[in-house]
């Protein structure tokens, strides 16, 4: 038998990708020929001051209503929370160790 030298493989690195930037260049081509289009003014119908002022009084009446929901139902879960802990603490005191 003849011992045979152990060889060393080496490992060959992948070689780097290049870097694409003319896709970066293309979007912006794009982006600058969208902006030079031409704008034309809307025909919108503007909304009144009272219009305004009554949209912005409706609204906070359903956010006061939404907060009197909330506070209720926030009311209700804590004495739900309350009896269960006095039931879960009355049934650990009857339990003998």
């Amino acid at each position: 038998m003849t011992a045979t030298p152990a060889t060393a493989t080496t490992t060959t690195k992948r070689p780097r990708r290049a870097r694409r930037r003319k896709a970066k260049a293309a979007a912006i081509v794009l982006v600058n020929q969208t902006m030079t289009t031409k704008r034309e003014k809307p025909s919108v119908e503007l909304l009144s001051n009272e219009v305004i002022r009554k949209d912005i009084s409706n609204r906070w009446l359903l956010i006061k209503y939404e907060l009197a929901e909330l506070k209720d139902d926030l009311i209700k879960l804590f004495n739900w929370a309350k009896s269960s802990i006095k039931n879960i603490i009355d049934r650990l005191k009857t339990v003998e160790l």
